[in-house]
């Protein structure tokens, strides 16, 4: 696992296992892309809020294809990380 992007939805930071998958991928260090699929609070409430507190989101709420790219740029600026 390079990269971990987490799809921010109500359900996604109220689940258990993603609070798991979020708090691993911050232990190792790993890099966390949060990308806001509908409105939540930001940062979210609960055990996320810790770690997303330091992030800045990607809005996703928009054109499918500009917030893909808007991704994809993201990643290749700050992890050094192409997609196809």
């Amino acid at each position: 696992m390079q990269v971990v992007i987490a799809c921010l939805t109500p359900r996604y930071v109220v689940s258990h296992h993603c609070n798991k998958e979020i708090a691993l991928a911050d232990l190792l260090h790993k890099p966390i892309i949060p990308v806001m699929y509908e409105q939540i609070p930001w940062p979210p409430g609960g055990a996320m809020s810790l770690i997303f507190a330091q992030l800045v989101y990607i809005n996703l709420r928009c054109k499918f294809q500009h917030a893909v790219e808007t991704v994809k740029r993201h990643m290749l600026r700050n992890f050094r990380i192409g997609l196809k």
